[in-house]
């Protein structure tokens, strides 16, 4: 079948992502808290990596983690697989959507 067609993307130089922020200190302690992006709110809807970024991310770093983990990072057509069997793990969306997320 013709279900999916692979997309390579390489930005310029200029569109490469580079961090905003200082590199935190290594911690004496992992502490990973485990995210699914789209369950990242309380409405019924899939939640977009803005909103993780907006309305979790606060929240995971009061509670004290220090290291996110992201959960399924793929797209497919059927949500309810929540990107486990996706046909490849670098489906996004868009790159500027992660950058959101690892911005912060």
């Amino acid at each position: 079948t013709n279900l999916f067609n692979g997309v390579f993307w390489e930005p310029k130089e200029e569109d490469r992502f580079s961090f905003k922020h200082a590199r935190p200190e290594k911690p004496a302690n992992l502490k990973i808290y485990e995210a699914h992006v789209g369950m990242g709110t309380v409405e019924p809807k899939v939640s977009t990596y803005v909103e993780f970024a907006d309305n979790v991310l606060p929240r995971i770093k009061r509670m004290g983690y220090n290291c996110v983990q992201l959960m399924a990072v793929a797209e497919h057509a059927h949500y309810g697989c929540f990107g486990y069997h996706a046909p490849g793990l670098q489906g996004i969306a868009s790159a500027e959507r992660l950058k959101a997320v690892q911005s912060r």
